[in-house]
């Protein structure tokens, strides 16, 4: 669970100092896991940004289509679960 946390919260941290959202982000956010998301990128199901195949997967992910389909305040909810795992 600690490793877990450790890739959760360098997500946050990526996307609020860069605006780049991770699959481990995104399924946080979405109560799904980020299989779910990887899947769902891959087959052009969910329209939040696109994943691309050149050896190995990348992803792309709008934090504009994100917030446009979940409705979720991804900035608001990021801050809020980081205050939650650094306590």
């Amino acid at each position: 669970m600690e490793e877990d946390k450790s890739f959760l919260e360098q997500s946050i941290e990526l996307y609020l100092l860069k605006n780049k959202l991770s699959p481990i982000l995104v399924a946080k956010l979405m109560n799904k896991s980020p299989q779910f998301v990887r899947l769902g990128l891959q087959k052009g199901i969910l329209p939040i940004g696109n994943a691309i195949k050149n050896g190995k997967w990348s992803y792309y992910i709008s934090p504009k289509l994100f917030e446009n389909y979940t409705g979720i305040d991804t900035r608001k909810e990021a801050e809020k679960l980081l205050n939650e795992i650094k306590g």
